[in-house]
């Protein structure tokens, strides 16, 4: 229980972290306008949004006057657009006026120069017309380009300009009133479709008058509204001091979590994430576009609806029945690891500081410096041109890569910026809630117990237990690598390597090399740190370190104990077996049998990983390829056709029938029900939890151009998520991995609801104390087997209202069994 200073100090932490927050939004809105960047903003993507679909009809109507006949002051010019899409020009109409109406520049408080705006438009339009053509005539040479995607327009013009001298590639050419006018007819056309920009003349020193262009002030106070939301949604998610507020399964009662309202705001006020809400955004009036106001959804005094979710309760009315949902056992769990309490990690935390200040990357720790820069030849004059042009591609490069060290390190600086906030707490806690299938996830960003290798390994247990030898051997062993070995294999290498441990754990600095090739390095080194002080130096008989343990391929897990398929529940470690399978190895060599004998050293568990891993994940045929591909390259020699054949038509189904057969049968079922219905599919997982597959179909533009080298895909208009039609297509293809997702988180509600040990949790990876690792175990396969003793497929079929096609279940397997399984979760 909390008391009233903890409770206290986590106001402040929290008041704290929403100044902070704001501060850092501030900063980024500002950057961005100073920097004409204003269409990256909130504001500026919003704009862009909801500006997008007005102002391509309004182009494409008039484009239509003209190519019919109609002439005007601008036909001439418009035809020199011909072959550029109007979603194109729309784009770039778009982002060029608010990057200039929105720029923070001294002068500009009564608008920017029209002039300024139609030429730029013009001037971008022109930019897109000439690399378009430059790609069409030199696509080898447009290709070999490089150019650093983190970049601006500018950058990239000029990298082509650059290439298309160096070729000698007649570059086309406007006039400058060309392109003035040009940029005044498309301004002119997202005006009229928009109302957002006006034009007027303003009086400047002397007798001098200007005109400019201004947003309309209904604009400019919904950009004044939507900056203030944001705000209050912009909070840094922190750990918090005492006990997060326990959630309910009222739906329409205060959240849990976090304690004050700058902190719940938004989604992190939703028990489940992601639940049937309405579009959660201000709205920007387009002209000639009603508006209806919905009962429900608050408005500010302009109509506009604000950022204010459904409440997950009223979603279910909207789907196909799913049966009896209960929220009690789900959200028993979830306070449950709500309550666990946390510290750091002093010794990780004092290597990872020496390793900032020495700038050492190792794993997911990235402390990269700046490249230097290449050397210049020296005297410049008497360098020859090819040495002054590799200087100068060198210099390039080198100042390309540099200008992303801020976003590469961000990561990193912020684990570490939090650690050290909480370095001398005694304890604090993570608020957390569902995703949509019942998995759990953390409120709190970049430290938390789901974050990377480094962030894991700076969080220890609050509460200590006797240190146990075999299961913290066990932790050192498995982080090194050694995932697939035997319980004894693990602790017999454990044994032989004490000399690797204690040099890890006496110099951490000194032995880098040793250790920054482990599959998980900093919970290596956490873990050599936990084992030398306990055994080798024995200065302590306790330990709070959490041991990790995860399922063996958890989505092959739950389709062959859904299927019921001994087969395949062997090869995953859900029936007993001597010692832990592979179900990747086993694949690889019944794919052999497919191939001449010439490929079979070639084939192994790494090239058929992925694929048999990513089976119950919606794999297709495509994918399998993609990854075979990856995993064997072209110079090996093993034609990919026949490989696909040999591992994925033929090596898996062979080996793996159970899962395949009810991977193809819940799609079918799912598919049919979405088509008979058009609403969402919807079931309630085994622990009473509400699962909706819901995915629409949104309106939307494939915008693609040369000038932001991308394609990219905007939504034209605005939408209500509950009434825009089914995506039929995502709803069926995602319907196997979430409801397998569903039924791992079902899994953990069921086991946990009534914990009362230190417990951390990565979905299907299960951490906690070393002394309770083995009853943990016992505990998890306990109840995966009392889970599946039900029909678990039938009564999903059940609450589709389908039946089971009965070549899918395989009945091989006694649920009973999945008890002696001593390697379901290793």
């Amino acid at each position: 229980m909390a008391t009233p200073a903890q409770i206290q100090r986590q106001f402040q932490r929290e008041l704290q972290a929403h100044q902070e927050g704001v501060q850092r939004l501030r900063l980024a809105t500002t950057t961005a306008e100073a920097r004409q960047y204003a269409s990256s903003s909130i504001y500026g993507q919003k704009l862009v949004d909801q500006g997008l679909g007005a102002t391509i009809k309004a182009i494409e109507s008039k484009r239509s006057r003209i190519a019919t006949g109609s002439t005007g002051e601008y036909a001439a010019h418009v035809a020199l657009l011909e072959g550029v899409q109007s979603s194109t020009l729309a784009l770039i109409t778009l982002k060029t006026t608010i990057d200039l109406v929105f720029e923070k520049r001294e002068g500009r408080s009564k608008g920017v120069p029209y002039a300024s705006v139609v030429s730029a438009i013009g001037g971008r339009v022109f930019d897109e017309c000439l690399l378009s053509q430059f790609s069409q005539a030199q696509p080898d040479a447009y290709k070999s380009t490089r150019i650093h995607r983190s970049k601006g327009y500018g950058y990239r013009v000029a990298k082509y300009r650059a290439t298309m001298r160096r070729i000698s590639h007649e570059a086309l050419k406007w006039p400058h009133g060309h392109r003035v006018k040009i940029g005044a007819w498309l301004l002119d056309r997202l005006c009229s479709a928009t109302n957002w920009f006006h034009s007027e003349q303003t009086q400047l020193n002397g007798r001098k008058k200007l005109i400019v262009l201004r947003p309309d002030p209904v604009v400019s106070k919904t950009i004044e509204a939507m900056l203030l939301a944001a705000e209050a949604v912009s909070a840094c998610c922190w750990p918090m001091l005492c006990e997060p507020n326990d959630w309910t399964p009222n739906l329409t009662a205060s959240p849990g979590g976090y304690l004050t309202s700058e902190l719940r705001s938004g989604t992190r006020s939703w028990l489940i994430r992601g639940v049937s809400h309405a579009k959660v955004s201000q709205s920007f009036p387009v002209k000639g576009e009603t508006r209806n106001r919905d009962p429900l959804i608050p408005g500010d005094e302009m109509g506009n609806p604000l950022s204010i979710p459904v409440n997950p309760a009223i979603a279910v009315e909207h789907v196909t029945n799913p049966g009896s949902p209960s929220l009690e056992v789900p959200v028993s769990f979830l306070n449950t690891i709500q309550g666990v309490a946390y510290q750091v990690n002093h010794s990780i935390l004092e290597v990872a500081l020496r390793c900032q200040d020495a700038r050492v990357s190792i794993g997911s720790f990235r402390q990269s410096d700046p490249l230097p820069l290449p050397h210049k030849p020296d005297p410049w004059e008497e360098a020859t041109e090819e040495e002054k042009i590799a200087y100068k591609r060198g210099r390039v490069l080198v100042e390309e890569e540099n200008s992303l060290l801020l976003q590469r390190n961000y990561q990193t600086a912020e684990t570490v910026h939090i650690a050290k906030m909480y370095l001398n707490e005694e304890s604090f806690f993570f608020p957390w809630s569902f995703d949509f299938r019942g998995r759990v996830y953390p409120l709190a960003n970049h430290l938390n117990p789901q974050g990377t290798d480094f962030a894991r390994s700076l969080l220890v247990s609050a509460y200590s237990g006797p240190a146990d030898r075999e299961w913290l051997g066990f932790q050192v062993a498995t982080t090194f690598g050694f995932g697939k070995e035997t319980m004894e294999e693990r602790q017999k290498w454990v044994d032989s390597n004490w000399d690797l441990i204690t040099a890890v754990a006496t110099e951490p600095l000194l032995t880098i090399s040793n250790w920054q090739g482990a599959d998980e390095p900093w919970q290596f080194l956490a873990a050599c740190i936990e084992y030398f002080e306990c055994f080798i130096a024995c200065t302590r008989t306790w330990s709070n370190l959490l041991v990790g343990f995860d399922a063996t391929c958890s989505g092959l897990q739950h389709l062959s104990a859904l299927t019921r398929d001994r087969g395949a529940a062997e090869l995953v470690n859900v029936a007993p077996t001597p010692k832990p399978a592979d179900a990747y190895k086993t694949v690889a060599e019944a794919a052999k049998k497919y191939l001449p004998e010439e490929f079979h050293p070639l084939i192994t568990r790494k090239v058929t990983k992925r694929v048999v891993m990513c089976l119950p994940y919606g794999l297709t045929q495509s994918s399998a390829r993609d990854y075979l591909r990856q995993a064997l390259p072209k110079s090996f020699g093993v034609p990919l056709n026949d490989l696909v054949d040999a591992v994925y038509r033929k090596a898996i189904p062979e080996v793996l029938p159970g899962p395949m057969k009810a991977r193809a049968w819940i799609q079918e079922a799912v598919n049919q029900v979405a088509h008979d219905t058009g609403r969402p599919v919807a079931f309630t997982s085994p622990s009473g939890f509400p699962v909706i597959l819901d995915k629409r179909i949104y309106p939307t533009e494939l915008v693609d151009t040369k000038l932001l080298g991308r394609r990219i895909r905007l939504t034209v208009a605005d939408f209500d998520s509950t009434t825009a039609p089914l995506n039929q297509r995502k709803v069926t293809i995602g319907s196997v991995p979430n409801l397998i997702h569903s039924f791992d988180a079902a899994l953990l509600h069921l086991a946990f609801e009534a914990w009362e040990r230190p417990l951390a949790l990565v979905h299907d990876c299960i951490s906690t104390l070393s002394c309770d690792v083995g009853w943990t175990m016992e505990h998890i396969r306990e109840t995966f087997a009392t889970m599946y003793e039900t029909d678990q497929l039938g009564r999903w079929a059940d609450q589709l209202g389908v039946p089971v096609d009965p070549e899918v279940m395989i009945n091989t397997l006694n649920p009973d069994e999945i008890r002696q399984s001593n390697y379901l979760f290793c």
